[in-house]
């Protein structure tokens, strides 16, 4: 079977950073090449899902749907010399019209129709209209994946499958009648020899986004009081992008301790060679622990503190919470000067992630159920 992922790359601040060093190397890669470039970076989800559905014997390939870039080298694979004028006509047309079609789904739907997948398995879609998917309900399953607050022009009803990880989730759709699924986060074992071995040269680190945005408020607000509890206030750094026109003002020690964006096999880097990373939640989910983060630190083995959560009882090995600012602040200290004990734990999340969340496991899973739903729709 064949499957497309349309997904989106994050932050879109590092990336353009990256294509900015790259950019005489990039100016001559063709779409190929360049979609390579961008997957082995391992941004977000890269590869994850789709090169361990191929391991499952399907036919499965990314499309990113965020960068300007992309969507270009993808319109000129297609439309070769004629690119340009078939742009120009398409924003014609789009004068003449009462809707406004983005020249990014003409593009779409020659990817499609030249794959011709049999599932569109589109995650946190973001800058595509979701009905813009449902005049292929005809002869394709359209899956979607969604860890993020509802996308403006979002609708579960054009969708036939819906993974999730939130609880809160889970329940709304199927108390509506969608059909709905739990799909964990996990950690690509693939990453382990592409991240740097180093010295463990970072005390704390934290790599998110932060600042006035209601879904970080927040966890910037605790970091912002955690950093008052170090004697070094250099002991902790975070990478990431920040928002807000007055950070600097509101959060002056998130601010001097700001060491730029990252991403990508460069976020592991940095994992690998702390001591100690802190996550939060946020309020976007009611504190439940579904982020990313969780799976990604634990996978490179360094040790998590983590703000507790009911989803994390049974975890306790594997990881250390805290309630609040003072207790994560005597946690980090009380760490950082036991470093046995601190690996040990460590090496424990490692293994555990490693042996119940691993890609080819979560994948594997997900194989079965999105060949039974195909099955299903198109046996009747």
């Amino acid at each position: 079977m064949k499957l497309i992922k349309f997904d989106t790359l994050y932050p879109l601040e590092y990336i353009n950073k990256k294509i900015s060093e790259s950019q005489s190397i990039i100016d001559k890669m063709n779409f190929n090449q360049y979609h390579q470039w961008l997957v082995d970076l391992r941004m977000n989800y890269s590869d994850f899902y789709t090169y361990n559905l191929n391991e499952y014997g399907w036919e499965a390939e990314e499309f990113f749907l965020n960068d300007d870039l992309y969507i270009e080298k993808c319109g000129k694979h297609y439309f070769g010399l004629f690119y340009h004028f078939i742009k120009i006509f398409h924003r014609f047309r789009n004068m003449l019209s009462y809707i406004s079609v983005p020249f990014k789904e003409r593009i779409i739907e020659k990817h499609i129709k030249t794959r011709n997948p049999d599932v569109l398995f589109i995650r946190e879609q973001v800058h595509v209209r979701s009905s813009f998917w449902e005049r292929y309900k005809k002869d394709k399953l359209i899956v979607a994946r969604i860890d993020c607050s509802i996308p403006k022009n979002w609708s579960p009803l054009s969708f036939e499958l819906i993974y999730t990880n939130i609880p809160s989730y889970l329940e709304f759709f199927k108390s509506n009648n969608v059909p709905v699924k739990s799909n964990s986060n996990g950690f690509e074992e693939r990453l382990l020899p592409e991240i740097k071995k180093e010295a463990k040269i970072y005390d704390v680190s934290y790599v998110g986004g932060l600042g006035e945005y209601f879904g970080f408020a927040d966890k910037t607000l605790t970091f912002e009081r955690l950093i008052e509890k170090f004697e070094n206030r250099q002991n902790f750094n975070w990478w990431g992008f920040k928002t807000g026109e007055s950070f600097g003002q509101k959060f002056p020690n998130l601010a001097e301790t700001y060491k730029g964006s990252t991403g990508g096999i460069e976020m592991f880097d940095i994992y690998a060679c702390s001591k100690i990373v802190v996550n939060d939640y946020g309020t976007g989910f009611g504190g439940i622990a579904v982020n990313q983060r969780i799976f990604e630190v634990l996978g490179t083995g360094t040790l998590l503190i983590t703000r507790e959560s009911e989803s994390l009882k049974g975890w306790e090995n594997y990881l250390v919470t805290y309630k609040d600012v003072d207790d994560c602040a005597s946690k980090i200290q009380y760490y950082l000067i036991h470093e046995e004990e601190r690996e040990k734990i460590a090496k424990a999340g490692q293994a555990f992630v490693l042996e119940n969340y691993s890609y080819f496991k979560l994948i594997g899973k997900l194989s079965e159920e999105l060949q039974e739903a195909h099955k299903s729709k198109f046996s009747k």
